[in-house]
C-alpha cells in the first residue's frame, strides 16, 4: 500500500511537470537574451564602420572622404581632425553628424562635442528636389551636388559649457557652411 493517495500523487506529478515546464522557458528565454546581446554586439562592432576619424589616410591628400554620402572635398585648416558618424539612414536620407577631435578635446571624457550629437551640424544627402512640395525643411537648405542634394544643419545647441568650446564650435560650424555655399563640396 502507497503511503500517498492517488490525488496527491495526481497532485505531485502535475507539480513537477509545472516545474519542469517553467524551468525549460526560463532557460529558454535566458538562451534568447543572450543571442540577441551576441547579435547586438557584433553587428555594433564589426561590419562597416559609421565612425570616420582621418580620411586623408586613404588618398594620401588632404582629401575628406565621406562615402556614406557619396562625397569629398578639400579639408580646410579651421577642420582639423573632422569626424563623422552616421546618425540616421532612412526614407532616402542619410544623415551624419559631425564634430573634429580638437572640439572634443576642450571637455574630455563624456563630453557632448561628439559627432554623435552633431557638435558641428549635420550633414543630410537626398534624392529629394528642394522645389518639391515634399521636401523636408527640418534637414536644412540644400546645395546640389552631383544628382542629389547635400544640406546643412547647424547644431541644435552648444556642447559644452565652456566658453572656447562655444566659439571653436561656432567658428568649425561655420567652416561647414561655408563648404556648401562655394560649391566645394563634390560628388565621389
Amino acid at each position: 500500500m502507497n503511503k500517498y493517495p492517488k490525488t496527491a500523487r495526481r497532485v505531485n506529478k502535475v507539480f513537477r511537470i509545472i516545474l519542469l515546464v517553467v524551468i525549460i522557458l526560463s532557460i529558454f528565454t535566458l538562451l534568447i537574451y543572450i543571442y540577441q546581446a551576441q547579435n547586438y554586439n557584433n553587428s555594433s562592432s564589426s561590419g562597416t564602420d559609421t565612425s570616420n576619424t582621418d580620411p586623408t589616410d586613404i588618398t594620401g591628400s588632404n582629401m575628406f572622404l565621406i562615402p556614406e554620402l557619396g562625397i569629398k572635398f578639400e579639408l580646410p585648416e579651421s577642420l582639423s581632425g573632422l569626424r563623422y558618424e552616421v546618425i540616421g539612414n532612412s526614407e532616402g536620407l542619410t544623415t551624419i553628424g559631425l564634430t573634429t577631435t580638437s572640439l572634443e578635446n576642450i571637455d574630455g571624457e563624456g563630453t557632448l562635442c561628439v559627432a554623435k550629437s552633431a557638435a558641428i551640424g549635420t550633414l543630410t544627402r537626398t534624392s529629394i528636389d528642394p522645389e518639391a512640395n515634399d521636401f523636408p525643411t527640418y534637414i536644412g537648405a540644400p546645395a546640389a551636388v552631383g544628382g542629389f542634394y547635400i544640406a546643412y544643419r547647424y547644431p541644435q545647441s552648444g556642447c559644452s559649457y565652456d566658453k572656447s568650446a562655444g566659439e571653436l564650435q561656432t567658428d568649425q560650424s561655420r567652416a561647414v557652411e561655408e563648404l556648401l555655399e562655394n560649391g566645394e563640396i563634390i560628388e565621389l
